[in-house]
């Protein structure tokens, strides 16, 4: 499902922001929807006209055909003391957090001086931590994986970052409140 929407969001930028650097898999696939009544005549034109300029295209006995390779992919790889490191932040987040928990606050220390936040507001404040952590994981667990998704990869983390800056946010403001 994540990579429906990657591609939906890499075409609208094709399409509609005049994108230039286009991946060849984004292209093949933009091309292979290019007879099945999925684009607009316009926008048939517009691609039609930017995967020729791109060299995408070439055309042979009067129809064209897509032409660019991808490159061959390499998986990423992650040392083994980054990962450790990554895995020992998620287990201080979540345990920080449910120390915090318990004991009915949770001290953030700062350059100008710490923060305490008591009541509701350390709930919010352990989701956050809890979002983090999966985010760490998942980093982690992107090393392992040998398929050609690092771009779904990238779309969950800075989802993760956005809903765990939310939580810390309202934990902020929660905290003023009281």
């Amino acid at each position: 499902m994540l990579n429906r929407i990657y591609f939906h969001l890499e075409q609208r930028k094709i399409l509609y922001q005049g994108k230039q650097n286009i991946s060849p898999d984004i292209a093949r696939e933009m091309f292979s929807k290019l007879n099945t009544g999925y684009y607009t005549s316009q926008e048939e034109e517009f691609i039609m006209k930017l995967f020729v300029k791109k060299s995408f295209l070439n055309k042979r006995n009067g129809e064209y055909e897509f032409i660019k390779q991808s490159k061959p992919y390499n998986p990423n790889v992650i040392s083994t003391n980054i990962r450790l490191l990554f895995l020992s932040i998620a287990a201080g987040l979540v345990l920080y957090g449910l120390f915090g928990l318990y004991h009915g606050e949770i001290y953030l220390p700062s350059k100008r001086g710490s923060v305490i936040f008591i009541g509701d507001s350390i709930y919010a404040l352990f989701g956050s931590f809890l979002v983090l952590a999966i985010a760490c994981i998942i980093i982690v667990a992107d090393h392992y994986d040998k398929r050609n998704n690092e771009h779904l990869y990238d779309l969950a983390l800075k989802g993760l970052g956005y809903v765990s800056l939310v939580f810390f946010i309202a934990a902020w403001i929660w905290n003023l409140a009281n």
